[in-house]
């Protein structure tokens, strides 16, 4: 049996339980392409893809232990085998099954709203998983049979690291540059300029 686990709105888990045809686990990783320096670290050169699985399964209406609930109260009876009579009971749908239709509608629900999922295999649990790829083909008489590509999703958490505080102030010089030495300017006497007088002003003064 595979099991698809999901949270609803609420918060509380749901599955659709499937019946198991065929399970393919794919794990797969890339080396690279340049060459490798001998003595390297080669672990270093090989990335590990991100785990997938693809599932056929099949689900059907006939299966009474799946949808419980369809079945009504038991009816009495007496059924007579001879020259004895033997009260029996019987248990019978109280309506049509669907179980199809609402597998149907719940996969392409979950495939629409982008929801993480988690699928439980007799094998292997995936965790964080996406419905890639859901090929449900129509109905072929009280069951049909699905097809489910389903590929992992890598979830990280962000956190908030407060920066290194600097030593200098950004933009402004260096307050600690060290002691400067200034001395005061001393005045020192200075010739004033010479006039130059004109011929015929020198000619008048000797008058």
């Amino acid at each position: 049996m595979i099991q698809i686990l999901y949270p609803d709105e609420a918060g509380v888990m749901r599955s659709i339980t499937l019946l198991d045809l065929e399970t393919k686990h794919a794990s797969k990783s890339t080396p690279t392409d340049h060459p490798v320096e001998t003595g390297a670290t080669i672990t270093d050169h090989i990335r590990v893809e991100l785990q997938s699985v693809t599932l056929r399964a099949f689900v059907t209406d006939s299966l009474l232990e799946a949808m419980p609930d369809l079945m009504g109260e038991a009816q009495s009876a007496n059924l007579t085998l001879g020259s004895t009579e033997a009260p029996f009971a019987v248990s019978g749908f109280t309506r049509r099954p669907e179980r199809v239709d609402a597998v149907f509608v719940e996969l392409r629900e979950l495939q629409a709203a982008r929801r993480l999922v988690t699928i439980v295999t007799g094998r292997q649990r995936y965790e964080s998983m996406v419905l890639a790829d859901v090929q449900f083909p129509e109905m072929n008489r009280d069951g049909v049979e699905i097809t489910i590509e389903a590929r992992e999703v890598r979830v990280v958490t962000t956190r908030t690291a407060q920066a290194p505080r600097p030593r200098t102030t950004r933009g402004h010089r260096n307050s600690e540059a060290g002691q400067t030495t200034t001395q005061a300017a001393t005045a020192t006497d200075q010739t004033p300029p010479r006039t130059t007088r004109s011929t015929a002003l020198q000619i008048l003064e000797l008058f």
